[in-house]
């Protein structure tokens, strides 16, 4: 009578010894009773992966190599033994935010920051389900404390004042794993915008790819996505529809459904929250529920006379990187402390958690103005919002030429005919849609930059027909 199959053996070999989970449409691999940071387990064949694992012990045991049909055979057997996450948990890469406590991944060593305290140990907390992805991601320096080596690298970024602020609230939100806007870094030809954005990542989460081309679809964002916990983006010259959907998505964490290649109705889920870096010399219009999420800070042009040779600079910056990752971790175990013993502000922007980040540091430091400094961008991006949309244009327009008017409605075709006469009367280019469709669908887009600077859109039935929809465009009251 013949023994179990090799495939058989296997996946009792692999199943003893790793905990398998499934975490949206992903798998991950843990080794059991350890403490330790797990891994996806479809990865391929380096040396640390489940696939090399199961051959190395399945030659120990049985001193002979076994059949790869067997192995694959073990491997896709696995999957349907995997379990979802316990208590609802999503599997954290680099960062993991467990409400009161943050654990940031060296590669080698994992930092514990709770309220009152940093620890640096060589295990994960129960409860907290890790990933690394030992292709991309980097070991991270070990942190000092006390050095204030922040403020040696504030004079390798040229940035203005407002601009570091805004940048080490980033850094401080993307270590802390909440709700980030996305850290768009802007500025002429020669300003050093690529060199920033690495110098960034290499603060957050060191990585082979510390810069990556533009993507070309939804798909190429997410592998960019899945195997790296900070995703910077260089030399944007433009965000499609597309794209602009799905930065924002990424931005708050959202899901993301499409159909499963190869098939007619499976569908595939991606989804994942990361910290952005987005540069370039311009973006292009942005769309504004994006420009609600992005975080801009303007590089200034370097002066000959200023500029390092790029070995003296990273040079300098490797001498105080350490002593930069503990003052950002320090400020990260500073503002948890302070959010926890102290209300949230009573009204909060669209990115509420970065706000009330800034709001906690302007307490745990001494020179403040990080609020200030993030409503300001708020206030830019509105502007430029304004500036990108013709409909939001031509409505400001409209209101400005008629002061005493607090209301502006009609169907689509009659609003469109009304602003486009505004725009007419001001000698700018005509750029509103050519259709009452285009206007509805620019007129909805333009609705939170609107709500920004004191207009309420709001759509309804037209009562003289009952197939055409009205809008109304009203202009809040000041006090």
């Amino acid at each position: 009578m013949s023994g179990p199959s090799q495939a058989t053996v296997l996946l009792d070999m692999l199943l003893s010894e790793w905990h398998i989970v499934q975490d949206a449409d992903e798998f991950f691999a843990f080794r059991r009773g350890r403490q330790g940071v797990g891994q996806p387990f479809t990865r391929g064949h380096d040396r640390s992966s489940v696939k090399s694992w199961l051959l190395r012990a399945y030659m120990s045991s049985r001193g002979s190599v076994p059949k790869s049909s067997a192995v694959t055979d073990a491997i896709a057997a696995a999957v349907a033994f995997a379990e979802p996450i316990p208590d609802g948990r999503r599997v954290a890469q680099r960062v993991a935010n467990l409400g009161d406590l943050v654990v940031y991944d060296l590669g080698h060593e994992l930092v514990h920051i709770r309220p009152g305290g940093i620890d640096v140990m060589p295990t994960v907390p129960e409860g907290c389900w890790m990933v690394r992805s030992t292709k991309l991601a980097l070991r991270q320096v070990r942190p000092v404390f006390g050095r204030d080596g922040l403020s040696a690298i504030r004079g390798l970024l040229n940035v203005d004042d407002d601009g570091w602020l805004l940048v080490t609230a980033w850094l401080v939100a993307a270590l802390r794993s909440i709700e980030t806007p996305a850290l768009t870094l802007r500025g002429e030809q020669g300003t050093g915008k690529s060199t920033a954005t690495k110098m960034l990542v290499r603060l957050t989460d060191p990585t082979t790819a510390e810069t990556r081309r533009p993507p070309k679809s939804i798909d190429d964002l997410g592998v960019a996505c899945a195997r790296s916990y900070v995703v910077p983006f260089d030399n944007l010259s433009s965000i499609s529809e597309q794209l602009s959907d799905a930065f924002c998505r990424i931005v708050t964490g959202d899901a993301d459904v499409k159909r499963t290649l190869y098939t007619d109705a499976d569908v595939t889920v991606m989804q994942y929250r990361r910290p952005l870096i987005l540069n370039g010399i311009s973006l292009g219009e942005l769309r504004a529920d994006l420009a609600e999420r992005i975080l801009p800070v303007e590089l200034t042009s370097i002066p000959a006379d200023d500029r390092l040779p790029l070995d003296e600079l990273w040079k300098r910056f490797e001498r105080f990187r350490a002593a930069a990752l503990g003052d950002l971790l320090t400020l990260v175990e500073r503002t948890l402390s302070y959010e926890q013993d102290h209300e949230r502000p009573a009204q909060l922007t669209r990115m509420a958690e970065f706000h009330r980040l800034c709001w906690a540091l302007d307490a745990v430091t001494d020179h403040g103005g990080y609020l200030d400094a993030y409503l300001a961008a708020i206030d830019t991006m509105t502007v430029e919002s304004i500036e990108d949309s013709p409909v939001a244009r031509a409505i400001v327009m409209w209101f400005g030429q008629h002061p005493d008017r607090d209301r502006l409605e009609g169907t689509s075709s009659h609003l469109l005919e009304v602003l486009g006469g505004t725009v007419a009367q001001s000698g700018r280019p005509h750029e509103l849609p050519d259709t009452a469709r285009g206007f509805a669908e620019g007129l909805r887009r333009a609705a939170p930059t609107l709500r920004a600077v004191g207009f309420e859109t709001e759509r309804r039935r037209d009562p003289a027909s009952r197939s055409l929809r009205a809008f109304s465009v009203t202009r809040a009251a000041w006090d």
